[in-house]
């Protein structure tokens, strides 16, 4: 699992802190829903540094804001006080989305309305045709045998 695009939902505000080298660090909590409709949504703790944890302060997103988030997902241990160690799924994104409408990863430019069928699609009918291989046609006649 290293790297994945999600469509999540705000669950609790991003609090912002700095470490002792005033680097900021955002922290938040999100939900996506599950494959299976059954089980309940899955929760997820987004960790953003330096310059995308600044644009999440600035952002202000709030609870109840769905964001496109571009990341990766690790596995972390806490020892807690209790005595016993808890494991948990811990997201380092390097991208915020506010919406589908603009897409950050992509060109940082407003997205028109006729892209929005194509990213619904399911990721295995997003294929390109192969090239086609060079023929003799394509080389200059100074190239040709």
């Amino acid at each position: 699992m290293n790297h994945c695009i999600l469509l999540v939902e705000v669950v609790q505000a991003p609090q912002v802190r700095y470490t002792s080298d005033q680097i900021p660090v955002a922290e938040l909590i999100v939900q996506f829903n599950t494959p299976r409709d059954t089980d309940p949504p899955a929760t997820l703790k987004l960790v953003a540094w330096n310059r995308l944890a600044t644009e999440v302060e600035q952002q202000g997103y709030r609870v109840g804001d769905r964001l496109l988030v571009e990341g990766r997902i690790s596995m972390v241990t806490i020892d807690r006080q209790e005595g016993f160690r808890e494991n948990g799924l811990n997201s380092a994104p390097s991208v915020f989305i506010p919406s589908l409408r603009s897409v950050l990863v992509l060109r940082l430019r407003p997205m028109s309305p006729q892209w929005l069928p194509w990213l619904q699609l399911p990721i295995t009918h997003r294929r390109f045709p192969a090239p086609s291989p060079p023929t003799w046609r394509n080389f200059p006649p100074q190239c040709k045998p």
